[in-house]
């Protein structure tokens, strides 16, 4: 959670000022007629535009989470008792995530607008009218139903769209599994495979391109839309029954025996070999503007890059769960990161609105070198994680625990049982 949240804000604080301040050096980023030093066409470059994944790492979490949490909740109920916790599951999310996300919306729209009314490079009026004009779809979280409003009332909130819309389905996944378990596993397996010929059509079809600059609707009708992004999330809750299944059975890897270390060094390889194909897949594309990917190549990318970053994410969580890879597990559960964890979904929503007042109010274009990238993105970094942590102190914590109270009043405790909080919030 914590470093998928760093790389948000990583990727974030580079592209930010492209689409407000500029930058005066432009072609330093951007590899405009081929230009291989521009960051972007380098390799460490690739590091940047690949923040994506760090999304697909969070919708993988979110269905694992809900999966497992649920099999341990709902073990041994029938299928009608499992679908009569929907309404009670769908009532704590959105009592769990909307205050904090109404709040800072407000804040954004109403509250920073005083501290950038000189700017010539931010003028919200248009995004604020257009929430008020749609705020029903706001509230509902069903905006990413019309992917192109998806990103123009606060751009970051598609994810939260998304993320809801998918666990309104987790109810009847889990009736099913609960009905026939060999059906639970393959509904969402063949969800996910449909969602993918589906992109890999479409991207053909319409002629999605992958590039940032290309200009083509890959972010509106690819990035944003439910049906597109789903994959992650099936994955992850195929991830969290096999997982259940493998603990209840009492299932381990082979261990003490030169067996056991091929069979962990091969399924490492397997991973950090997926992940680093999708993060490094598109260097070909990044070389010029528009970018030079082979269609077929780019279709394929398009469509099998997420999917295949979630599974390679499963196996290395699996992995550490099993710790099969003991220093690094004993690393990524630190109490720091523990810490930092839950304030990750109050840093997602925070982020923009530290970026937005942040770049308004530089009086010049920004000159990019990498030190002042560097300094910029640990400043928004820090600041952002400061104000989070205010939030989640006095506005998120005080909040979960009245909600808490309320949900077991009218439900008597029984209607969290796997709703999460979205960006990396806990089940």
């Amino acid at each position: 959670r914590v470093f998928s949240m760093m790389w948000v804000v990583f990727g974030h604080t580079l592209l930010w000022p492209l689409q407000s301040t500029g930058y005066t050096n432009e072609g330093e980023i951007v590899p405009f007629k081929g230009a291989d030093h521009a960051v972007m066409a380098t390799w460490s470059g690739q590091a940047i535009q690949s923040a994506e994944f760090s999304v697909d790492s969070f919708f993988f979490m979110s269905g694992f989470l809900a999966s497992y949490v649920a099999l341990k909740k709902l073990r041994g109920s029938s299928p009608l008792t499992v679908a009569k916790t929907a309404p009670g599951l769908y009532l704590h999310r959105y009592l769990r995530i909307s205050p904090l996300y109404f709040i800072i919306v407000w804040f954004y729209y109403e509250v920073v607008p005083l501290t950038t009314a000189s700017s010539p490079y931010f003028d919200l009026t248009v995004e604020k009218q257009f929430c008020k004009d749609n705020w029903l779809k706001e509230v509902t979280y069903v905006k990413d139903f019309w992917p192109m409003d998806g990103l123009k009332c606060y751009g970051v909130s598609w994810y939260l769209s998304d993320d809801m819309i998918f666990f309104w389905f987790t109810p009847l996944l889990f009736a099913v599994f609960f009905w026939d378990k060999l059906a639970g596993y393959l509904l969402p397996v063949c969800g996910a495979i449909a969602s993918i010929a589906y992109s890999w059509w479409a991207a053909y079809h319409f002629d999605w391109r992958l590039g940032t600059f290309d200009g083509s609707k890959y972010q509106p009708d690819y990035y944003v839309p439910p049906w597109t992004r789903c994959p992650p999330y099936l994955i992850g809750i195929v991830c969290g029954y096999f997982y259940r299944d493998w603990k209840q059975n009492n299932r381990s890897l082979p261990s003490g025996s030169r067996l056991g270390c091929l069979v962990d060094a091969a399924l490492l390889v397997v991973s950090f070999t997926i992940m680093g194909a999708c993060v490094y897949g598109a260097h070909s594309d990044a070389q010029d503007v528009p970018g030079q990917m082979r269609d077929a190549d780019n279709y394929a990318y398009i469509a099998l890059s997420k999917p295949a970053w979630s599974i390679g994410l499963a196996i290395f969580a699996f992995l550490c769960f099993e710790l099969r890879l003991p220093l690094m597990a004993r690393f990524l559960s630190l109490s720091v990161f523990q810490c930092i964890s839950k304030l990750t979904f109050a840093m997602y929503l925070l982020h923009p609105l530290v970026l937005t007042v942040y770049f308004a109010n530089k009086v010049d274009a920004v000159r990019y070198t990498n030190l002042e990238f560097t300094m910029d993105y640990l400043g928004v970094l820090v600041v952002t994680t400061a104000l989070a942590l205010i939030a989640y102190l006095f506005i998120e914590l005080p909040l979960s625990a009245i909600e808490k109270m309320l949900m077991d009043k009218l439900l008597g405790g029984g209607g969290g049982s796997s709703g999460g909080r979205g960006a990396g919030g806990k089940a």
